[in-house]
């Protein structure tokens, strides 16, 4: 079902997400989102899956992936985020387009129309591994590119995003907002990580500098391409070598084997033989000695005779023909073995080839240093990728040097210009989250933001001149610079007047956590809304004031010119904003006591701070504040699976419905809203 809503004008200058369309994530099979600028909230009941809804968002937007969100049956889950960018976001777009490589086909239309989109798949054959297929307007991307646009445009923040504020990177990141200089954090950020390249190209220069070290690595690539080393031939070779050993223990012993069977040496071959020759002897005797009795006996007696000679000539001629064959198959067993003691007893010149091919890269595993051939092979390739980068950085050694120097000097004056405006940004900040806090039942609560330099040794720091010092406020030495810049930063809080300011994550407590995240958020919109000067005032001539209202126009100069720069910082971290602000019940932990504040708080954010404010809510009070109101549910498909429905609220009897269930209340028997509930909304807003 697509959720939409009336066609609303929308100025120009607004940039705000006004589609997202969902395809097989998690308990979504297919759906449509409309929003609209202001103030967008999702309502639903536990469970029903209003952050399966941002987290949506969040995959269009390059946050890592999770195999959960893909909706079986399928292996693919889609996401498509639909932008419709402000004149100045065009151009802003197309710049970070042009920077990250994007082809031109990528650019906004005229229109304004930026379409980020992502498509998460599960490989059949490795369920495990997560694919992701990222566009912008149709053009393929990187994920890094999806994330580096979309960080321009939203600013998320999930249902822990209070416990953020514990991170130095996060706060510092929300007083960079408020300071209207988070454009050149960004730029800090790039010249640091660009000088850390610069560093080590440098580092690398240096530990091949020296020509016996160049000579070392030329040497062990030059041996493994001489030798051919392969990949465990070493294990290879030594068990060949145990396999050759033992076959040529086995033909020896055949040899021996061989030589007792045979005959010459008195073998068994021979003793066979010998009793062949005594088994004819007895046979010629048997022979001659029945001739001589043949005519010495009478006849009756002869043929008894002749009998038995019969019978004993054919037991030894059975005898005879028994060692016939056993002779032969001796002389077969003979055969096999001399054949297998000349196949496996003449490999002596490969074991000697073995023996000394192990031998030469047991020499060069030792001279080099390594425990394996898997080892030298690694260590040759990381010797060629060093002579690689020496011969391609040698030759720009002094371009590099001199762009590091380059590099570093942009680095400090960024640092110290981000110090500097931080600095003069806190007393905004401090008083913005104090009339903030007060208003979220935290009065006489004080609030403090403490900044600092690390001092550190100078091997490891960059040397902040006294000049350069004095023009920060700080002394002059050396400092640890990071990506953040110079300043390290803490957050302090006293939740009542009689409280010391200690450190905000020592001393809040999840609910003013939550409040002081929101009170950080609004800091903007109380800064733009609070200081403005008198406009009647500041805009009279000298012809409409009598001399005590030009002399106190005069003597108040001052501090209208400090509104007016307050004005002015307001505008700059409003402007310097990503336009579009996710909160993810960031008001669980307000309580319904505070809703109806925390309401119109959100619906001056939507209306000053950004373009559009996206909020998932229990509270009521809030949601009754909306412009555009989303209520999300689970139902039960005609399969019998459990699936979310988005759906907007369309008219106003379908939200104070909403929002009455959201309170409790139930409605009339004949469906009409109760004087009760109609009262309460009224209350409510």
């Amino acid at each position: 079902m697509a959720a939409s809503f009336r066609s609303t004008p929308v100025p120009s200058h607004t940039t705000y997400l006004s589609e997202l369309f969902i395809r097989n994530f998690a308990l979504i099979s297919e759906q449509r989102v409309v929003l609209a600028p202001g103030l967008n909230v999702i309502t639903g009941e536990s469970g029903s899956g209003k952050s399966v809804l941002i987290a949506a968002l969040s995959q269009a937007l390059g946050s890592p992936a999770n195999e959960d969100f893909i909706r079986s049956p399928s292996d693919t889950a889609s996401v498509e985020a639909v932008f419709r960018l402000s004149t100045a976001g065009i151009g802003s777009v197309k710049e970070q387009l042009k920077s990250l490589g994007i082809s031109e086909r990528a650019m906004p239309s005229e229109a304004g129309r930026l379409t980020l989109a992502r498509d998460i798949s599960r490989p059949a054959g490795d369920r495990a591994a997560m694919r992701s297929r990222c566009s912008v307007n149709g053009v393929t991307t990187s994920l890094r590119c999806l994330r580096e646009l979309a960080a321009g445009l939203v600013d998320m923040n999930g249902q822990h995003a209070a416990m953020s504020l514990r991170e130095a990177k996060m706060q510092l990141q929300l007083l960079d907002r408020v300071a209207g200089c988070r454009a050149h954090a960004a730029r800090l950020a790039e010249c640091w990580q660009r000088h850390q390249v610069l560093e080590q190209q440098l580092q690398d220069i240096a530990a091949l500098g020296g020509p016996d070290e160049r000579m070392s690595l030329s040497d062990l690539i030059d041996n493994v391409e001489e030798m051919e080393v392969v990949a465990g031939e070493e294990r290879q070779l030594r068990a060949g070598l145990r396999q050759l050993e033992a076959q040529q223990s086995a033909a020896e012993q055949c040899q021996l084997a061989s030589m007792s069977l045979g005959g010459g040496n008195g073998g068994v071959d021979d003793g066979l033989r010998a009793i062949e020759q005594t088994l004819r002897l007895i046979l010629s005797q048997e022979a001659a000695h029945a001739g001589a009795q043949e005519h010495s006996l009478p006849t009756a007696d002869h043929d008894l005779r002749a009998s038995d000679e019969d019978a004993g000539s054919a037991m030894i001629e059975g005898a005879m023909e028994n060692l016939q064959e056993a002779r032969q198959l001796l002389t077969a067993a003979e055969r096999q073995l001399r054949s297998y003691a000349r196949r496996f007893g003449s490999q002596a010149e490969r074991k000697t080839a073995m023996a000394m091919r192990l031998r030469q890269l047991d020499r060069c595993l030792k001279q080099h240093g390594q425990r394996s051939t898997e080892d030298l092979l690694e260590a040759a390739s990381q010797a060629q990728q060093a002579l690689h980068r020496w011969d391609s950085l040698a030759g720009r050694r002094e371009e590099i040097n001199q762009e590091a120097q380059q590099m570093q000097a942009e680095l400090v004056d960024l640092a110290l210009w981000l110090s500097r405006q931080r600095q003069a940004a806190v007393p905004s900040l401090i008083a913005a989250v104090e009339a903030c806090l007060a208003d979220l039942a935290m009065p006489g609560s004080c609030f403090d933001v403490q900044l600092a330099w690390t001092s550190a040794t100078q091997a490891d720091a960059i040397q902040i001149s006294p000049s350069q010092a004095a023009a920060a406020d700080r002394s002059p030495g050396f400092y640890k610079l990071g990506p953040l810049g110079l300043d390290t930063i803490t957050l302090q809080l006293a939740a009542g007047p009689a409280e010391p300011l200690r450190p905000l994550s020592l001393v809040a407590s999840g609910g003013e956590s939550s409040r002081v995240m929101l009170a950080l958020k609004a800091a903007p919109t109380h800064l733009s809304q609070e200081r403005q000067p008198d406009e009647a005032f500041c805009t009279s001539g000298p012809d409409s004031m009598d001399e005590d209202a030009a002399t106190a126009i005069k003597d108040a100069a001052p501090a209208i010119e400090d509104a007016a720069t307050a004005i002015e910082d307001a505008a700059t971290a409003i402007e310097d904003a990503a336009p579009i602000m996710v909160l993810d019940e960031l008001d669980s932990g307000i309580g319904a006591r505070l809703g109806t504040v925390t309401g119109r708080l959100l619906q001056r954010m939507a209306a000053t701070s950004v373009s559009q404010l996206l909020c998932i809510t229990h509270l009521p009070q809030v949601a009754a504040h909306a412009s555009i109101h989303i209520r999300v549910q689970k139902s039960v498909g005609i399969s019998g699976r459990a699936e979310t429905v988005i759906e907007p609220l369309l008219s106003e009897d379908e939200r104070n419905a909403e929002v009455s269930a959201m309170m409790g209340l139930s409605e009339d028997s004949g469906g009409s809203q109760s004087d009760n509930t109609k009262a309460a909304m009224h209350s409510l807003r």
